[in-house]
């Protein structure tokens, strides 16, 4: 039975940003610039007034055969089959923004965001992309600038999964079931990992067992197929701490936690005083 395809808009708020810039500008025209002034000033808002407008004209199709993105000034589409890898991140968009924000000002707008935001559970996609590639410069990104892309990442997923399991590498790490590669760290041995850990900001920080600071750091962005390789490293029972902020499928959220209760049932090891 053909599976009715998702049609997403896009948010607002990259088009309210453009106008952040925009109105103050023409305001200050308006006001300084006495006749000539008004008249570019009306010009600048009638032109993003336009390009608002036009903006909100774009469409994200998701369906069986692949994605489609209808933008502003042009169209793309790339079918399951043709793509050979994708990229994904999702962030927490507050993640860093103590060092960005500062002072009490930066802490009270943090929190403000964080209290409409509620626990994600890794099923809220509050920021990043996800980018498929095909053969050579062909490629097409699904974002967090559409309204209900989590259900397009779903969809997306899904598909993917099933034709892209079974590789060894993953951009700058590689897992061959028993040794994760980085491409200037060298080698890790599955006895020697102690957790692979991701955080809100999208880094990922491999730990080596017996060692304080962080065997290797990862940005997720610099992974193919980065979920496939987080459940195969699950599925060899390594710990993966995940942040709750980062977007996950249902199965790979399913298979973390049964990771989990397996690590949690081993026998611990009790060391007898004489």
């Amino acid at each position: 039975m053909p599976v009715e395809p998702i049609v997403l808009r896009p948010t607002a708020s990259f088009r309210r940003i453009i106008g952040y810039f925009v109105i103050p500008i023409a305001l200050i025209m308006a006001f300084a610039a006495g006749v000539a002034g008004i008249v570019i000033a009306t010009l600048m808002i009638a032109g993003y007034v336009a390009l608002y407008i036009k903006l909100g004209s774009a469409r994200l199709t998701v369906d069986e055969t692949g994605v489609e993105h209808k933008g502003a000034f042009s169209t793309k589409k790339i079918r399951w089959d043709e793509v050979r890898r994708y990229r994904f991140f999702s962030i927490d968009p507050t993640a860093n923004a103590h060092a960005a924000g500062g002072g009490l000002i930066g802490a009270l707008a943090i929190a403000a965001v964080k209290a409409m935001q509620k626990k994600g559970g890794n099923r809220r996609f509050k920021a990043g992309r996800m980018t498929l590639f095909g053969d050579g410069t062909h490629k097409l990104v699904l974002s967090s600038r559409f309204a209900g892309c989590d259900a397009a990442l779903d969809f997306a997923f899904a598909q993917l999964h099933p034709r892209l399991s079974g590789g060894t590498r993953f951009g700058d790490l590689s897992w061959d079931g028993t040794t994760l590669r980085h491409v200037k760290k060298g080698d890790l041995a599955i006895s020697e990992i102690e957790s692979v850990n991701i955080g809100a900001d999208g880094n990922i920080a491999i730990r080596k067992i017996g060692k304080r600071l962080a065997w290797a750091n990862v940005p997720m962005l610099r992974l193919d197929n980065p979920v496939i390789l987080f459940d195969l490293l699950a599925d060899r029972s390594i710990e993966v701490v995940m942040s709750e902020e980062v977007f996950l499928p249902h199965p790979t959220i399913e298979l973390l936690a049964t990771a989990a209760s397996a690590r949690a049932n081993l026998p611990k090891a009790v060391v007898h005083k004489s």
